[in-house]
């Protein structure tokens, strides 16, 4: 996460400092985020979730039908069309494809694409897979890609 005067270190909640190599810290996701704005340093521990953790909790959250693999589809598919009507919608106004995007675009399509993440999630329970799988799985085609030269810069 490194961004505009941000940095991101590992922390051990355990040992109280930076330790990269820290078992808890690697299995459940700590890090020490530290801020530098006009020469005061604020210090915040954040929680890296990971995609199996999202996955479990959204499935707390699933009620629908015994049609549940269909049903997860049909709203992913849904949402992400939502995720398209915003950036439609901003277009249109300007009447061209130079456009940007309003802070309430913005807020819009993290919610948007919060709720394509649920509907992803679900579907990956109703097909029996692991998210954490599912999002490595895809890094290594990617990666098999560039080494072909599929992905390059056009």
């Amino acid at each position: 996460m490194e961004e505009k005067g941000w940095a991101e270190k590992k922390f051990c909640p355990i040992y109280k400092g930076n330790k990269t190599d820290c078992d808890f810290c690697n299995q459940h996701g700590w890090v020490l985020v530290m801020a530098k704005k006009n020469l005061k340093i604020s210090i915040r521990k954040e929680w890296i979730m990971k995609f199996k953790e999202y996955q479990n909790k959204a499935r707390q959250t699933a009620i629908y039908g015994a049609a549940g693999l269909e049903y997860t589809i049909l709203g992913l598919v849904s949402e992400a069309g939502e995720v398209a009507d915003v950036i439609k919608r901003r277009m249109r106004e300007n009447r061209n494809s130079c456009f940007r995007l309003t802070k309430e675009d913005q807020d819009k399509l993290a919610n948007e694409l919060g709720d394509v993440l649920w509907y992803v999630a679900n579907c990956c329970c109703e097909l029996g897979f692991d998210m954490d799988n599912v999002a490595r799985m895809n890094l290594g085609k990617l990666a098999m890609r560039a080494e072909l030269g599929k992905l390059t810069e056009r």
